[in-house]
């Protein structure tokens, strides 16, 4: 299974940030590849709330049926995954810094169930997951230090 941690330090409360990372709705607006949202489940948040994401890769558009498996509200969830050829599990997780901002916490794991897949990651999908994170982090910041995400 690979494993990759990414973090970013946000000029803003940790309630306010833990609420836009808890809300499917805001997701197309700041995350990286991510042009689609569909509600799974009646509740939209916490503990066994369920979304199908759809992330476009060059140009190809797939579909993740996502759990949230574990919920500490205001604090941390974890999601897992399933896509066709990959399974993933995801900790975000939000803490509070001495300033008053907040420490946002990307722990990722994923695995691919083929041979195929396993090639294509170490060809490239490693690379294009992190930088998507990456920069999934860098838009969260910008919209929160400068309030174009509102719930």
């Amino acid at each position: 299974m690979a494993r990759f941690r990414k973090s970013i330090d946000i000029d803003a409360p940790p309630d306010k940030v833990f609420e836009v990372l808890d809300d499917p709705e805001h997701f197309p607006a700041w995350m990286d590849r991510v042009v689609a949202v569909k509600f799974l489940t009646p509740e939209k948040h916490g503990l066994y709330s369920a979304i199908e994401l759809t992330t476009r890769f060059s140009g190809f558009d797939f579909k993740t049926r996502t759990k949230v498996v574990d919920y500490v509200k205001g604090y941390q969830f974890t999601i897992e995954g399933f896509q066709g050829i990959v399974g993933s599990r995801n900790t975000d997780t939000v803490e509070p810094l001495p300033n008053g901002g907040s420490r946002v916490i990307w722990d990722f794991e994923y695995e691919f169930t083929s041979t195929i897949g396993r090639i294509a990651d170490e060809l490239l999908f490693s690379r294009l997951l992190e930088e998507s994170v990456e920069k999934s982090l860098r838009n969260l910041k910008q919209k929160m230090e400068i309030g174009a995400v509102a719930k």
